[in-house]
């Protein structure tokens, strides 16, 4: 495939990035979605923030130490600066955090900091923080972006004290930022503007930025475009970047479903897909199998999974013994409604995993809906199937938030609406226990009860691919796909 365009320059203090859909929700605290939490990051840092090892290192904190295995004493740097010129004192960290816990806010991030007791002010720059119990993923929890005083306590403005500062916000269409040149925390960005773009077509997507209208994509261009990009055009030849990621790909059950509420279905649907074809043909091989939300290479990952094989008549066998016989003729056994975003690659990766299914006796109907319509769909347990993709996940507490029966929306993300007691024990220990190498043990329990149980289909690990122009110098790939390093990044003249 071969697009002829003519290049288009835009000015080189600003850089735009092409993205696929618009933030839900800029506020730190009642982000869900990727996108909102990725950009948020660089306008509001919070006392930690999780390094390119993918662990927790200090941001906002100038240092920390655990007193106890209950109370963690935080020192703040000192002269940092709010975009609105106000410095940063440990009254805005302590209603920040009050703030989440406030009913009223209805934030997804409540149920985590339960955990804390309460938060004294020791002098000006230090604070204490007083856990009710052990509580082992504090300073994953402590990346939660800082805001001012009087924006935590009165409501929300775009106020932080990050390398970039909210210009404008177009519904829909685009956020600018303006780097914010009293930045305190590092380097100042190299680049004077940050455009997130938003390309609800992924062929619109590709032609921009083809064009040069688009500066850099990442994880936002069709794999099956990808070569096209590679080629590039008589008058624009772009650079693609890519790495072994962890975003995390799955297919979610309802489990109040009568239908999916049976384990034997749940497993037949998982052996009747496969997987490896998929990688192959459809992701260009820019994937690999995978079996537990978190990611190869993860110090809690349990190797010992394996991926569920491809097996069409074992899923046959499944089903027969799941009470779902085979009828004669045309019939088919059940239908189940799968719904999916906009996007085109996800339908056609819904219509192909439909195909697999109907195969072995399993009627669905793919239902696409915008991507808001879509995540408002599967908060609110509006669905009997879907897929999704976890981004960026580095702490195994994340199973708390997605599996633990306390987590059912809205107080979490246990969508699927699970409950093990067992489960929910070893996800307890796993909080309160310090030593990692017996939360590896815990952990791995975990991953085995959830694999083994069915709960959800592990599709891939997605692969990290990013365009980006030849004239763009500095962006570097994560693991976890954040924008930080946009910092770096610039359009040379």
């Amino acid at each position: 495939m071969f697009f002829s365009c003519q290049s288009f320059h835009h000015d080189s203090s600003t850089l735009i990035v092409g993205v696929e859909s618009f933030p839900e929700n800029l506020d730190p605290r009642l982000a869900t979605d990727a996108l909102s939490a990725k950009i948020s990051a660089l306008v509001y840092p919070g006392l930690f923030v999780m390094g390119t090892n993918m662990r927790p290192m200090p941001s906002v904190a100038e240092s920390y130490k655990f007193i106890s295995d209950t109370v963690l004493s935080v020192h703040i740097k000192k002269n940092l600066v709010f975009h609105n010129g106000k410095h940063l004192t440990v009254q805005d960290v302590l209603k920040t955090y009050q703030s989440v816990i406030d009913p009223h806010l209805h934030s997804p991030l409540a149920g985590t900091l339960e955990v804390i007791d309460r938060i004294e002010s020791v002098s000006e720059d230090e604070i204490k923080i007083i856990l009710k119990r052990p509580f082992a993923p504090i300073l994953t929890v402590l990346t939660l972006g800082i805001l001012p005083e009087s924006v935590a306590a009165q409501g929300f403005l775009p106020i932080g004290c990050g390398p970039y500062q909210i210009e404008e916000v177009i519904d829909r269409q685009k956020i600018v930022l303006k780097r914010f040149e009293n930045y305190r925390l590092g380097e100042k960005p190299k680049t004077n503007r940050l455009v997130f773009k938003t390309f609800w077509d992924d062929t619109v997507r590709v032609l921009e930025f083809l064009k040069g209208r688009i500066d850099l994509m990442q994880n936002a261009a069709p794999l099956t475009l990808i070569p096209a990009i590679e080629k590039g055009t008589k008058n624009n030849k772009p650079n693609v970047l890519e790495e072994a990621g962890i975003n995390f790909s799955y297919l979610g059950f309802n489990l109040k479903d009568p239908i999916l509420s049976h384990s034997l279905v749940r497993k037949a649907i998982a052996h009747a897909i496969n997987r490896d074809d998929i990688i192959r043909y459809k992701l260009m091989g820019k994937a690999s199998p995978a079996t537990s939300l978190l990611f190869p290479g993860h110090w809690a990952f349990n190797a010992s999974l394996e991926p569920f094989d491809y097996n069409p008549e074992k899923a046959k066998k499944l089903l027969d013994e799941a009470g779902y016989p085979d009828p004669e003729g045309e019939v088919p056994r059940f239908k189940l409604v799968y719904k999916t975003s906009a996007k085109k690659d996800r339908v056609e990766l819904a219509l192909l995993i439909a195909d697999y299914l109907r195969a072995v006796g399993i009627e669905v109907e793919v239902s696409s809906y915008e991507w808001g319509t879509f995540f408002r769909d599967i908060k609110n347990g509006n669905f009997q199937m879907f897929s999704l993709t976890w981004v960026g996940v580095t702490e195994p507490d994340i199973y708390y938030y997605a599996f633990h029966s306390s987590q059912i929306p809205p107080i979490g993300a246990n969508r699927i609406f699970y409950y093990n007691p067992t489960l929910d024990l070893f996800l307890e220990q796993g909080r309160t226990t310090l030593d990692e190498n017996k939360r590896r043990e815990i952990y791995g329990q975990v991953q085995k009860i959830i694999y083994d149980d069915f709960v959800y289909v592990p599709l891939w690990y997605e692969n990290n691919v990013v365009a980006v122009q030849e004239n763009v110098v500095g962006y570097t790939l994560r693991p976890d796909a954040g924008f930080q390093n946009l910092v770096n990044t610039f359009v040379a003249e």
